[in-house]
């Protein structure tokens, strides 16, 4: 069964790359929208950004992809929380610019800020599913009822999120403000 979703996947996106394809150049471009969770931007149609890079099915559709020319090579970059990077140079709250310190994993140090360390320390993978979805959708600037209603997040967890973020990190908390005035404070 495993293997039949992975040979599936990787045809489906196949098939969505061969509709979008320039049959005369083999060349085909992507559309940018807002199809994140989060609210953040990403490639669609095709979703070639958007390929996770850890399991079966997703290094199948990965190979789809090839060079175009003998010798040429096709190069592949995580930014690594880039986007949440920017934010923490951005507003430059020291707190949260030290969760991005070599060796740090930022989701699970913002689920240690909102939860605890012990509290983390049960349930890692769990926790910092929850930090992700919440720590990207802030990066975007939605509000605390937008997260709740679009990720599945607990309501509670996201107050206890955003008011962790808030107090936690006051300075990126005030960039956050001044940059989406119409998100409202706690």
């Amino acid at each position: 069964c495993e293997l039949a979703s992975t040979v599936s996947s990787a045809s489906l996106k196949y098939e969505e790359l061969a509709r979008l394809c320039d049959l005369d150049t083999g060349i085909f471009h992507s559309q940018i929208g807002r199809i994140q969770v989060s609210g953040r931007f990403g490639m669609i149609k095709a979703s070639v950004t958007n390929i996770g890079k850890r399991s079966e099915k997703n290094l199948a559709q990965r190979a789809v992809f090839i060079a175009r020319r003998p010798g040429e090579v096709l190069v592949t970059v995580d930014l690594d929380q880039g986007d949440m990077r920017s934010v923490a140079a951005h507003c430059q709250d020291r707190a949260y610019m030290a969760m991005f310190e070599p060796g740090k994993d930022v989701y699970l140090e913002m689920a240690k800020a909102v939860f605890g360390a012990e509290q983390v320390a049960a349930d890692p993978k769990g926790y910092r599913k929850k930090s992700k979805v919440v720590s990207l959708a802030t990066t975007y600037s939605m509000g605390q009822a937008s997260v709740v209603a679009t990720t599945g997040v607990e309501k509670k967890v996201v107050d206890k999120f955003f008011a962790t973020m808030e107090e936690g990190f006051p300075d990126k908390a005030k960039w956050t403000f001044i940059q989406y005035p119409e998100l409202k404070r706690l």
